[in-house]
């Protein structure tokens, strides 16, 4: 069973983003959905820090879908990053998504492996890119209180994920 809440981050629970969580943990691997994970919760208290308001559906879907390329499930035609928002997009058509809603989501993920573009665009995109850059440790963690850090690597460990 998943936490409802963790480090004080509440993990939405609406039916969109379920079917994307049970999506996310269908086709990673372990420790890639615990990355995904952790990088929602990442984004959501930097984002907290930042005085982002953002759409916590969208944040937590292109978090959710933002390593989708790297899957075995998503053919490998371009960028992982590219291929992973294509396949975001596919998804969460069928499952009835609005196209403005998808953009946000299939720009989070193409661009979640840069800086500065992100940060210029929407705050779902922005805490998406850094909420994963905290995670892989490209991105200041002290923008996450330790005692947070190991609240969250505790719920959702790394499992050898470098």
């Amino acid at each position: 069973m998943s936490p409802t809440e963790i480090a004080g981050v509440a993990i939405p629970d609406s039916a969109l983003c379920i079917a994307a969580t049970d999506y996310a943990r269908r086709v990673s691997d372990p420790f890639l959905f615990n990355h995904v994970m952790r990088t929602y919760a990442f984004g959501v208290i930097a984002g907290r820090r930042r005085a982002a308001a953002c759409d916590a559906e969208l944040l937590y879907i292109g978090c959710l879908l933002h390593d989708l390329g790297l899957s075995e499930t998503v053919p490998v035609t371009d960028r992982f990053e590219v291929d992973g928002a294509d396949a975001a997009k596919a998804f969460l058509a069928a499952q009835g998504m609005d196209e403005r809603r998808i953009d946000i989501v299939w720009d989070a993920i193409a661009l979640h492996t840069t800086y500065a573009v992100p940060q210029r665009k929407q705050p779902e995109i922005a805490l998406v890119q850094l909420g994963a850059a905290i995670d892989v440790g490209v991105a200041p963690l002290n923008l996450v209180s330790p005692a947070l850090v190991e609240e969250i690597v505790d719920t959702w460990p790394r499992l050898g994920f470098k």
